[in-house]
């Protein structure tokens, strides 16, 4: 357990007399950041208003290992250990629904997974730490990472730079509308599933629907070939992998049979090693559905970032410290899993370290991820700060 001393104390009061300070500035980078959300690989202007905030609280060190994103440093000399922590900074291809003066100002793109809170969290740390450097009991590198979304994704790029090098823990946010306000979710082993993209494109022989006996109908192929699967997949346990049909396509005149149609799917699962028997099974009811229609089937399974698994100890250390520095500040869950994904498991694959999940649900509000009403109460930004601030100033 953490001891609480005068010396901690005081540390806490001037870190919160700062971060009070600085919150206008937090919200406008935020909301800045809101209105101007960039797709994957082109957030230019986001990395440029990362950095320009950044500059005005000097860390030690700011350089860009890719086109964009970033990564800060703050350096206590007295130390040589690294401790990370991780930020996502891209949007999504969503258009913004809802109707506050920060709405997004792009077309069909929406902050509508919270990176752009992620960030300005991160951003606050930094600027924080600078102010307190000397304090520190290790280094603290802070990673701006861009492409959380895509298959494939920014993480093993930024890793490949060497952004973990004397990393001994790294950590990371995801606001979470499942959980309310106030609520932090500190779950050990899995927390996030490994998303699988899945494609078919099912070649038969085109034709006039007046005479189907003269054509090879890729359509009834892709037909039998979704109940075969989905079939199968019902018959799987339901705990630990999700499996879903998420697009059917074919173009042709409405009195037409079309040459091609297209399929496609995604796998989830938190156990990597059940993914070769779900694929497996899939690529037999290919083969049995182009011998019993005589199409073709071009399969590709595209694997998206590994689950994401909380180190057990990092966890237990974080509720430890916690409830000896703040033990009233947030209600604690030990239990909330998602099967969605997220990039950072690439990281945790290769150093321990834990993503942590803040409740933004209100009484009246708790829009869900990845929709055009989604947004994030702001309060929940210094909650944050404070969160990872208590960790790593008592992380011995």
């Amino acid at each position: 357990m953490t001891k609480i001393t005068q010396d901690t104390n005081l540390l806490l009061a001037e870190v919160r007399e700062a971060l009070d300070q600085m919150y206008p500035a937090l919200i406008e980078l935020r909301r800045s950041i809101h209105r101007e959300p960039e797709l994957a690989w082109q957030e230019f202007k986001t990395t440029e208003k990362i950095e320009q905030f950044l500059a005005q609280h000097r860390p030690d060190k700011i350089y860009r290992p890719l086109k964009t994103g970033l990564v800060a440093e703050i350096i206590n000399n007295k130390s040589s250990r690294f401790l990370g922590l991780r930020a996502d900074i891209d949007a999504l291809a969503i258009p913004d629904r809802k109707k506050v003066s920060y709405a997004s100002k792009q077309s069909g793109i929406s902050h509508s997974c919270g990176h752009d809170v992620h960030t300005t969290v991160m951003a606050g740390i930094a600027a924080i730490l600078h102010k307190f450097k000397t304090r520190l009991p290790l280094n603290v590198r802070i990673i701006f990472q861009p492409a959380e979304e895509p298959i494939p994704s920014g993480a093993p790029k930024m890793i490949d730079q060497g952004v973990l090098t004397d990393l001994e823990t790294i950590w990371a946010m995801h606001v979470e509308p499942g959980l309310p306000l106030g609520t932090v979710s500190l779950t050990s082993g899995w927390v996030n599933a490994q998303s699988i993209r899945l494609n078919w494109n099912i070649v038969g022989k085109g034709g006039h629907s007046a005479r189907p006996d003269q054509a090879i109908d890729p359509i009834r192929a892709s037909s039998r070939l979704i109940r075969e699967i989905n079939q199968y997949f019902d018959k799987m346990p339901r705990t630990g992998s999700i499996f879903a049909f998420t697009a059917v396509e074919s173009k042709s005149a409405y009195n037409a049979i079309p040459d091609q149609a297209e399929i496609g799917g995604t796998l989830r699962i938190t156990d990597i090693t059940r993914k070769d028997q779900y694929l497996q099974a899939v690529e037999k009811f290919n083969r049995q559905i182009e011998q019993q229609f005589q199409v073709r089937i071009h399969f590709t399974a595209v694997s998206g970032a590994p689950p994401v698994v909380n180190d057990e100890n990092v966890v237990k250390k974080f509720i430890s410290i916690l409830k000896s520095i703040a033990p009233d500040q947030y209600q604690i869950v030990t239990n909330f899993r998602s099967m969605g994904g997220d990039d950072f498991g690439w990281y945790v694959q290769q150093i321990p370290g834990a993503l942590i999940r803040f409740g933004i649900a209100t009484k009246d509000k708790a829009p869900a991820l990845h929709t055009g009403l989604f947004d994030v109460p702001e309060e929940i930004i210094p909650e944050a700060i404070e969160f990872f601030l208590y960790q790593i100033f008592n992380w011995q």
